[in-house]
């Protein structure tokens, strides 16, 4: 038996929880799909039988799950394997750990809203406007339907070894000289995964959906202009653009953002807000 197993330790956020379990000198494994990790186990959490297999062999206490298919337009142009990945994983795993008396901790979106009038409660009513906000929408019931812990987060950024997150692209982009577009007109709370991961850890006693966002709210622009500032990159290498014209496939919950007030209250510890890219100031 283990204390936890991280399915998705890979990424950004996995790996930060998979970190900060073994500081903690918690019993810790974790698993890969397409990114090959040395010490993880391969996984493809939308295979019952493989799901199954590994849960009952390593028994963990407690599953993380922060695995998922997050490119929002390719989710739209390709959702059967947006369901595979962010839906029927997740009933896998929950089967799991009914079968292994496993605590669930699963990760949401703040696009199960639509964008109207964020930043949003947990009290708000969820009307996704989007494919993968759906198939976020529909995980987050397969998991609390097992008693999980369901975090909604936005705008993740950190420290991660596929450098994926928008904050590591953008700043790779401006030191190569590209010129970005970002709009001016989509708002959210930019989210440290060195946070997020702490408040899965030391949310493992709560059940329900909680809010766990960054506690600066603001357009997508200013997030970037804010990037720019702190690696002292060049502003003007970024295009203020409203949404319309980047012709995404997916539309957005353009007021979208997250009020995490009642997680704060209930961990006694506030998110960082944009101050967190100074973390990052090492890549």
């Amino acid at each position: 038996m283990i204390d936890a197993l991280v399915i998705g330790a890979s990424g950004m956020v996995g790996g930060q929880l998979l970190q900060l379990g073994q500081q903690r000198g918690f019993t810790v494994a974790g698993t890969y799909s397409s990114f090959a990790v040395p010490g993880l186990h391969p996984l493809d959490a939308s295979d019952d039988a493989a799901v199954q297999h590994l849960v009952s062999r390593l028994e963990p206490r407690t599953i993380f799950l922060p695995a998922a298919f997050t490119n929002v337009d390719a989710c739209e142009r390709d959702p059967s394997l947006s369901q595979r990945v962010n839906v029927t994983a997740i009933e896998n795993v929950a089967r799991a750990c009914q079968r292994g008396n496993a605590k669930l901790v699963s990760f949401s979106s703040d696009y199960v809203f639509d964008g109207r009038h964020g930043p949003y409660s947990e009290d708000a009513v969820p009307n996704p406007v989007n494919v993968y906000g759906q198939h976020k929408l529909e995980a987050e019931r397969i998991a609390l339907s097992v008693g999980a812990l369901v975090l909604r987060t936005n705008g993740v950024y950190g420290a991660e070894v596929q450098g994926k997150n928008f904050v590591l692209r953008l700043v790779q982009g401006l030191r190569a000289g590209q010129t970005w577009r970002i709009p001016v007109d989509q708002f959210g709370n930019p989210t440290l995964a060195d946070d997020l991961a702490r408040a899965a850890w030391d949310g493992l006693a709560l059940s329900g959906v909680y809010h766990a966002a960054g506690s600066h709210f603001c357009h997508r622009h200013a997030f970037a202009l804010e990037i720019a500032r702190v690696f002292n990159l060049n502003p003007a290498q970024l295009e203020a653009v409203d949404t319309p014209s980047l012709n995404q496939a997916a539309l957005r919950p353009l007021w979208g953002g997250l009020m995490s007030q009642r997680l704060e209250e209930a961990l006694g510890w506030s998110f960082h807000g944009l101050e967190g890219l100074e973390m990052l100031l090492e890549i």
